[in-house]
């Protein structure tokens, strides 16, 4: 009987072993899968940022000078500027960046009297 309750006593703890050994396998799969969602998250949201810095500064130029640049250069990214319609003292425009592999765009309707009036301003997906 000796080698008999051995054996029992031998497969449970493998079994047991094996169980979790899958739930740790389980687990640390999912903790994985989290923080690459948890990185592209923040990726996009750097993105963003970076585009809304650019469209701050395409309206500061516009209050200055009437006008846009082509190309922003801030120093933590660059952006392009596309002017869609410039009529009198209303411009809509598009800036595009694109940071760390995830590109972000927004389109501005800006107006200047006195002062530049965003009159919409919307991320383009």
């Amino acid at each position: 009987m000796g080698h008999k309750e051995g054996y029992i006593a031998l497969t449970t703890i493998l079994i047991i072993g094996a169980i979790l050994l899958a739930i740790g396998l389980v687990l640390g799969l999912t903790s994985v899968t989290e923080l690459q969602i948890s990185l592209s998250n923040f990726k996009k949201n750097e993105a963003l940022n970076a585009v809304e810095s650019c469209a701050e500064e395409a309206l500061t130029f516009y209050r200055n000078t009437d006008s846009v640049p082509s190309v922003i250069t801030l120093p933590e990214t660059t952006c392009n500027v596309t002017i869609n319609t410039q009529i009198s003292n209303n411009i809509v425009f598009v800036i595009n960046v694109s940071e760390s592999g995830y590109a972000k765009s927004l389109e501005i309707d800006a107006s200047k009297t006195d002062h530049v009036y965003v009159n919409s301003w919307r991320e383009i997906e």
